[in-house]
């Protein structure tokens, strides 16, 4: 034994002065000692991690290792130490063990860990861990240890180890997790509240990645969108977005930035549809969005986006009507001075349709008509022009403009009223004395034709004239108000001007 031990010293010695190492060749000329003793020699050195070795081609090069004092390891370290043999018995135990434990060094040196009652290390299942460390595998875990004060917690590391003389052990190292646990229990605590706080807004809440991938929706983002949580994640929050703004808001989202995080702006949203982007214009629906970029690293790759949106449909709406109330208010305003300021001689009916194809846009045609009082005469004197012109004209044999018809009675008694009317598609009564009813039907179906309004242009009980005009299937009449306002101020018109004949 003693002649292994003087070996051993030649041989570390030798490799003491030679940094850069030697090979087995190398030690055996210079200590004069078999080649094979040699290898024996530093492969024992070798498990206790007296000296490393590296592979230079087929050489294996030897060199004395770095080696730090255990001791001096352990007493540096905050974390909780104790080094045991391959029996479990305890052979050395740091400062913070022993302050934590309250014990002293002499009592635990060369005890059994079982036999020494050691917190943290006598837990149920630490045995079986230990065990399996000194079979050359480490292991982790994580304890829950119940202090005088408080619940602390542990995360117990089990690392194999060989000491010198190739002994094997196991160093268990205990760190005290317990900051970090409440952090997470915080952090965990506080989610659950943001969480809470977001369900319950009214808004719409939701985030999302870099490419616009959904990650999150709360319950009024799925209400709003009448689609199940599992089926919002995971799809783009683009598709939510009308197709025409979608580059304004990618542009905007882009731009966001550490140094300007946040945009507030106003989009188009719609309801995805099976096969298709909206039913109608009525599933298209402004928003406000509050954009916020919530971590802030251009280079992260896990950069997120959150969005804060409400509807504001219903503003933009009231928006509207009030500029179109202001717009309308001034086109009301010209028209009675231009009645007023009407030169005598001047068509005042075709005035009157000339204004309405200002107000109705939308009509596919537009007919101003004087009426005979002492009978149910009528005289076109304004012809809006379209398609259906050549309908009249190839029944009636003229054009529509200037021509008499018999107005049937019901739609003299309607025009009375004095009130604008809807005919729910009545167009048969219009046309009597000019086509039959089949001809009529006729013509309604060849040219697609929708809602039928008129309106009578009335003084007192008198029938001085009138309106009626036909819009395109599916199309509703817009501001009847403002037409029948301004219809009952050209009724004023010609009233005072008293001239219902053909100028």
């Amino acid at each position: 034994m003693q002649g292994d031990e003087e070996t051993v010293a030649r041989i570390l010695n030798s490799l003491k002065f030679r940094p850069k190492g030697m090979t087995i060749t190398d030690i055996s000329r210079q200590l004069n000692i078999n080649r094979n003793s040699i290898a024996k020699y530093l492969h024992i050195l070798l498990i206790s991690g007296q000296v490393e070795v590296q592979v230079l081609g087929n050489a294996k090069v030897y060199t004395i290792s770095d080696r730090i004092p255990i001791s001096s390891m352990l007493s540096c370290s905050s974390d909780l130490i104790v080094v045991l043999d391959e029996d479990a018995r305890v052979i050395h135990v740091n400062k913070g063990y022993l302050t934590f434990t309250g014990r002293e060094e002499s009592d635990l040196i060369g005890r059994k860990v079982t036999e020494a009652d050691l917190p943290l290390l006598t837990t149920p299942g630490i045995a079986e861990m230990i065990e399996e460390c000194n079979a050359g595998t480490g292991t982790t875990r994580e304890v829950e240890y119940d202090g005088n004060d408080r619940t602390c917690y542990f995360r117990l590391k089990f690392i194999p180890t060989v000491f010198e003389g190739g002994n094997k052990g196991v160093i268990a190292i205990m760190e005290d997790v317990t900051s970090l646990k409440e952090t997470e229990e915080a952090l965990k605590k506080s989610e659950e509240r943001y969480r809470t706080i977001v369900e319950d807004q009214t808004d719409l809440i939701c985030r999302f990645l870099p490419d616009g991938t959904l990650t999150f929706a709360n319950s009024a983002f799925c209400r709003y969108f009448a689609l199940p949580c599992e089926e919002i994640l995971g799809t783009t929050i683009y598709s939510y977005i009308l197709e025409d703004d979608r580059d304004i808001v990618k542009a905007e989202i882009s731009g966001l930035t550490g140094e300007k995080p946040v945009c507030v702006s106003e989009y188009r949203v719609i309801l995805p549809q099976e096969g298709r982007e909206w039913r109608s214009s009525k599933d298209i629906f402004w928003h406000m969005w509050t954009t916020r970029l919530i971590t802030p690293n251009p280079a992260d790759d896990s950069r997120e986006y959150q969005i804060v949106g409400r509807d504001i449909t219903r503003e933009k709406e009231r928006e509207g009507m009030v500029k179109r109330y202001y717009k309308y208010m001034e086109f009301l305003a010209q028209t009675a001075m231009n009645f007023i300021d009407m030169p005598p001689g001047t068509d005042i009916f075709r005035n009157i349709g000339k204004h309405l194809q200002i107000l109705v846009p939308e009509a596919l045609y537009i007919v101003v008509f004087a009426c005979h009082n002492e009978d149910s005469d009528i005289t076109i004197r304004f012809d809006g022009g379209g398609p259906i012109p050549e309908h009249f004209a190839g029944i009636a044999g003229c054009a529509p403009e200037k021509m008499v018809a018999e107005l049937a009675g019901k739609g003299w008694n309607g025009l009375l009223q004095g009130e604008l009317i809807k005919l729910n598609g009545e167009m048969e009564f219009l046309l009597d004395g000019i086509a039959t009813r089949s001809q009529a039907k006729k013509i309604k179906k060849e040219l697609d034709l929708g809602g039928i309004y008129m309106m009578g242009l009335t003084a007192g009980s008198s029938l001085l004239g009138g309106t009626f005009f036909l819009l395109p299937k599916g199309s509703e009449l817009k501001d009847q108000y403002v037409i029948e306002t301004y219809l009952h101020q050209a009724s004023s018109a010609l009233k005072h001007f008293g001239a219902v004949d053909e100028p």
